[in-house]
């Protein structure tokens, strides 16, 4: 009996140790020095497997916790952080793991916004910065009254300040991130966003400045049509108008087309004024597009009762001359100068495009007629 009892004695005493060695192990799990925690849960599953008790269970799931933070921790990656907090919701880090969850969100968040500042890809960059706002919004949102938290609207002005500085000199390269980040509606970025919006007008425009310049004619037109859009009421609007038609004439110019022959003085008109007059005798709407000292465009309707002639040789010998009554014509006044010229028919299927120049003199009066003709 004696013996029986003294057995008895030893396997409470040793359940008590393990139950002891466990919540020395809590302890230092409690006070996060995981490694010192999980090098006692490690000893209590060691030593006290047959106590017939949950210690060993508690110690193994306990030092998954601290071991799984300290991976999150050296990682620093948010998703590790927020698998931490969706598997143990009620364990003894939990105020660590946010904490962790907060840095390595901003952490990333500024990683995001130093690679935007070094990429010349718009969209890439625009991309990457809408990354780091999507961070950033985390931190804000999810852990207000951080030390992070308190960062993030200082990361956002030095990241709207790059953007900005950046488009002065390269406006296409800024285009995309600063339309981006002129959206962005986290109230710490209220100033930031401001600011790029009212750049934005001068970085539009610029840019396309720049691709009229550099020969991207497609981009260019695209641009500007966006300005007028956007800011009819900018006092650059106008010009973005007559750049346009600039843009247009180039673009057509670059490609195959015809040769207008040059404008032959017919009269005199008003001094400091070019008086031009384009009659239609084609079955064709004609689109003519002028960029000099002043650029627009003038519509002259078909000509109902004009056809589409034989060939040029035999036209300038047999065919009547062009013009006449009821054929339509458009008379416009310009300034004196050089223009670059382009007349195109306004349906698909009509002639190709003719370009050539004009060169306008102060108190004179230009006539030009243009009629289709077919080549065999």
């Amino acid at each position: 009996m004696a013996m029986v009892l003294l057995m008895v004695a030893g396997f409470v005493g040793y359940q008590a140790a393990g139950r002891s060695a466990l919540a020395d192990a809590r302890a230092a799990h409690a006070a996060g020095d995981c490694p010192v925690a999980l090098d006692r849960y490690a000893s209590v599953q060691s030593r006290y497997e047959l106590t017939l008790t949950s210690v060993t269970a508690v110690a193994r799931a306990d030092q998954r916790e601290c071991q799984d933070l300290l991976d999150a921790e050296a990682s620093l990656a948010p998703e590790a952080f927020d698998a931490q907090l969706d598997q143990y919701p009620n364990g003894l880090l939990v105020a660590r793991a946010r904490a962790g969850r907060a840095e390595a969100y901003w952490q990333r968040g500024k990683s995001y916004s130093k690679r935007a500042a070094d990429l010349t890809d718009g969209i890439e960059a625009a991309n990457t910065r809408r990354q780091a706002v999507t961070d950033y919004q985390v931190v804000v949102t999810d852990h207000p009254g951080t030390s992070q938290a308190a960062a993030v609207r200082s990361d956002l002005d030095n990241a709207y300040g790059s953007v900005i500085a950046k488009a002065l000199g390269r406006p296409c390269d800024a285009l995309t991130e600063l339309t981006y980040l002129s959206t962005v509606s986290l109230p710490e970025a209220k100033a930031g966003a401001a600011r790029a919006r009212a750049a934005r007008p001068g970085t539009l425009y610029n840019c396309a400045l720049k691709e009229i310049g550099s020969g991207e004619y497609d981009s260019a037109i695209e641009h500007l049509d966006e300005f007028i859009a956007d800011y009819p009421r900018d006092a650059r609007a106008a010009q973005a108008r007559q750049k346009r038609i600039a843009a247009e004439v180039a673009k057509v110019k670059a490609g195959a087309t015809g040769d207008i022959a040059p404008l032959e003085r017919t009269g005199n008109g008003p001094s400091g004024t070019a008086i031009v007059q384009v009659v239609n005798d084609s079955p064709y709407a004609l689109e003519i597009l002028y960029s000099g000292p002043v650029a627009d465009r003038l519509t002259v309707p078909a000509c109902a009762s004009c056809q589409v002639r034989s060939s040029p040789l035999l036209s300038r010998y047999f065919a009547p001359t062009c013009g006449g009554t009821g054929v339509p014509a458009r008379t416009v006044r310009l300034k004196p100068g050089n223009y670059q010229v382009v007349v195109r028919a306004s349906a698909s299927d009509g002639p190709r495009p003719y370009s050539g120049s004009w060169k306008l003199a102060g108190g004179a009066r230009y006539d030009n007629c243009y009629y289709a003709s077919r080549a065999f």
